[in-house]
């Protein structure tokens, strides 16, 4: 008879069966500049969805590690991502980070604060800024082609507009609902190899032309 071939079974990766919390919400200016870099989103965005130590973190964004234990700290501290799990290698103890939670939103208190115009200038810019180093990295890695450009799959199309809107009143949260309903059902919805991941920033907001006067009047 042939020797019957043995596999050791499968050490499943610390941390694995962490559940993150639905929704963080940022409350305090402090949390919102910890998350101000497009880095640290790439960060938790990767964190989200498995547990994973700084090097390997690092080797998936094409950072040094060393660039990044900084970066993992600081958003650690500030509540964002958590130690969920060790594995020592080698004689090397590995530490396994997870995001808290699946989504992050800041709190509306926040914007009624005092900063309100550095709390917004911080949400618009790190929105922004990690949409352009989103959209640079896929150019350069021939995964999408500018605007006015031919694609040759499907798959490397982008849509990028700004545009303006006319609603009635009663609309508004009609429009906002059906976005948002539609992202989560396709979403939802996608499932096999054949699934490409797609980036998708949204601005949807009262439209102003003139800068307001905020002098006294007498």
């Amino acid at each position: 008879t042939e020797p019957v071939e043995r596999t050791e079974p499968a050490v499943p990766t610390p941390g694995a069966d962490y559940q993150p919390q639905e929704l963080l919400r940022i409350t305090s200016l402090e949390q919102l500049k910890a998350i101000s870099d497009p880095l640290r989103i790439d960060i938790i965005q990767l964190l989200t969805h498995e547990a994973l130590t700084v090097k390997q973190i690092a080797l998936k964004l094409n950072q040094p590690p060393t660039k990044l234990y900084y970066h993992v700290s600081e958003l650690e501290d500030a509540g964002f991502v958590t130690l969920v799990g060790t594995r020592v290698k080698s004689g090397i103890i590995e530490k396994y980070y997870r995001a808290v939670s699946e989504s992050i939103q800041v709190d509306r208190s926040l914007l009624n604060s005092g900063s309100t115009e550095e709390s917004l200038g911080l949400i618009i810019s790190t929105v922004f800024d990690t949409t352009i180093a989103d959209i640079t990295r896929s150019h350069r890695a021939g995964r999408l082609f500018p605007t006015g450009e031919a694609a040759d799959t499907d798959e490397k199309r982008m849509l990028i507009m700004h545009d303006l809107c006319r609603l009635h009143r009663k609309d508004i949260p009609v429009f906002i609902d059906r976005f948002q309903s539609l992202l989560k059902e396709m979403a939802l919805e996608a499932k096999g190899d054949d699934v490409v991941t797609y980036g998708c920033t949204i601005a949807f907001y009262p439209h102003t032309i003139a800068e307001p006067d905020l002098t006294e009047k007498s």
